[in-house]
């Protein structure tokens, strides 16, 4: 009977001190959604300090933390001693292929992009890479890696968006704005989706058209999204072309 109660007792401990070790993690990330970057550092820290048998996910956390904050290198440091770690940490690779991206060096990112796919297919990361490929003009990769996407999840809003963009830097305008078209059908808030379809109707020699869409992706939130190196290409189209222009909704 003795033996059974200390088997017990044993087991609700190791329990309790492993709901002990999430809370640190999922407090941690709690504080890092809500934006309490510092808060979620420190919490990430005592996790390192009192889990010593998971580490891996307290530095993917102080990775985060860092990216979050544009601290690239400090973000690097951390997502490579997860790797270290545990090489199968999937969104570690992620995150440093992002941070790659960002920072213009697309081989590197490119190569964090393959490790991660190849831990296991997911049409988010495949995607990215072929963003990335659309970033260094590669275009033949670009669409390989966003049919592959839609391949795999056929309500992928980005990827209908991305291989129009393909499809309208060749030229290709039915394609272009099918894609297009079916992507704002998807995610009708994504900015970039308007300023493509802007670029789309300038191509079609349909400025008034491309001035209600860039305006609208204006209205999306597009200046507030950093992931692409034309960041403020809204602001330099309207000036360009909409000059007392009326923008009112496109039928």
């Amino acid at each position: 009977m003795k033996k059974i109660l200390f088997v017990i007792t044993s087991a609700s401990l190791y329990l309790s001190s492993c709901l002990n070790f999430n809370d640190h993690f999922d407090r941690g990330f709690d504080e890092l959604e809500a934006g309490n970057y510092e808060k979620a550092m420190a919490i990430f820290e005592e996790g390192l300090k009192v889990d010593t048998r998971n580490p891996d996910k307290y530095h993917y956390g102080l990775g985060n933390c860092h990216y979050r904050m544009k601290n690239y290198e400090m973000a690097k440091i951390e997502f490579n001693k997860t790797v270290a770690l545990n090489e199968y940490h999937q969104h570690a690779y992620w995150s440093m292929a992002n941070i790659y991206s960002n920072e213009g060096d697309f081989e590197k990112a490119i190569l964090n992009y393959d490790k991660a796919i190849h831990i296991e297919n997911s049409p988010e990361i495949i995607n990215g890479r072929g963003f990335v490929y659309l970033k260094m003009k590669n275009y033949e990769m670009a669409l390989q890696d966003f049919n592959e996407t839609i391949e795999l999840d056929q309500k992928n809003a980005y990827a209908f968006n991305n291989r129009g963009l393909v499809h309208l830097r060749w030229g290709n305008i039915f394609e272009a704005e099918k894609d297009l078209l079916h992507s704002k059908y998807l995610d009708p808030d994504n900015p970039y989706v308007y300023k493509h379809l802007a670029l789309l109707m300038l191509k079609k020699n349909a400025p008034d058209s491309a001035c209600v869409l860039l305006n609208r992706s204006l209205e999306k939130g597009y200046v507030e999204f950093d992931n692409e190196s034309d960041k403020y290409e809204v602001n330099e189209l309207m000036s360009k072309h909409c000059t007392d222009m009326d923008t009112e909704e496109v039928k």
